[in-house]
């Protein structure tokens, strides 16, 4: 589930989370008793002392995915506990449990939970869960990534549970790009697309992209994007199954990959090729990949184009009840 260095959530909790908040969930075993609840709480705050925070997701994930596996039996139960989230946020006793509840409800859903995950994306009391939410609606529609300008910048040694991925150098680029943030850009960038940003095309483009990010209404900037390779580079992140390692004999960073970005009504907006590279220097910790293309000024313009496009999210033609 970690997304660069997005906070590891509780969902274990969860179960016991819906129970304190009234939400018991569909199909059930209703044979729990308060003490095996309680020994569930007390075990949960001892393994959490361990600070095993792979382990820690590992467990969460699995809890996560006993519920989605209940389908469309456990969506009623999943929704009242988002209700619940987004009316007292970061005080609701769902809280810990919340950053994996909104990857239940885009599984169970699909396609038709993004229009209230939108919602939710903009609303201040919900900043919490802004990554989650991200990785809920590439969940939602079957992208490889969605980002927002409402996320926070990636830390320079992020913390994993998995392996770097070109994803990872391809959201920094577009978090900087969205956020106008040219330091942020200039850390995202190999040696040659390093060099073109500094020619007269680049500039002028940059300078467009921040005339639109400046003008874009209330609300985030968002994008989401699928890349044209196969396996596990291109699917979502997180599905609550268990993660699989990439096959990278299959892939050959010499050759640009294909991507085609949507705007906030999910909908195509553009595409182009990047060119990615792997950093120069393999710390421990460190970047491992990098945009590095020279046609920076093409990349721009198609995000700006992205931006420009923004409209309101569409209603599903399966009505999903709201939230």
């Amino acid at each position: 589930m970690v997304k660069n260095m997005r906070p590891v959530v509780n969902a274990s909790l969860l179960l016991l989370a819906f129970q304190m908040a009234g939400c018991p969930l569909v199909g059930q075993d209703r044979t729990s008793s308060p003490s095996a609840l309680i020994e569930r709480l007390n075990n949960q705050i001892t393994y959490r002392l361990v600070l095993d925070l792979c382990e820690d997701e590992r467990q969460d994930r699995q809890a996560a995915r006993s519920i989605a596996a209940l389908g469309q039996r456990a969506l009623p139960d999943v929704e009242s506990a988002l209700r619940l989230v987004k009316r007292d946020g970061t005080s609701s006793p769902l809280m810990p449990g919340s950053g994996w509840l909104v990857y239940v409800y885009a599984r169970i859903a699909g396609r038709g939970a993004y229009p209230q995950l939108a919602e939710m994306l903009r609303d201040a009391k919900l900043s919490f869960l802004i990554d989650s939410i991200d990785g809920a609606i590439s969940l939602s529609l079957g992208l490889t990534s969605f980002v927002s300008s409402t996320s926070q910048l990636p830390a320079d040694l992020p913390l994993m549970c998995r392996d770097q991925q070109p994803r990872d150098a391809v959201d920094r680029f577009l978090l900087a790009c969205i956020k106008g943030d040219q330091a942020a850009l200039a850390k995202s960038l190999g040696p040659a697309a390093t060099a073109a940003l500094g020619a007269p095309e680049s500039k002028a483009a940059w300078l467009e992209l921040l005339s639109v990010t400046t003008r874009h209404p209330n609300g985030p900037i968002v994008i989401g994007y699928s890349l044209s390779v196969d396996g596990a580079w291109s699917a979502p992140l997180e599905d609550l199954e268990p993660p699989q390692p990439a096959d990278t004999s299959r892939y050959d960073l010499r050759n640009p990959l294909g991507i085609v970005l949507r705007n906030a009504s999910g909908a195509d907006c553009g595409s182009s090729r990047v060119s990615l590279a792997r950093a120069a220097e393999l710390r421990f910790r460190s970047l491992v990949y990098v945009v590095d293309d020279s046609n920076l000024a093409g990349l721009f313009r198609v995000v700006a184009t992205c931006i420009r496009g923004d409209s309101p999210a569409p209603t599903p033609t399966t009505a999903v009840p709201g939230l």
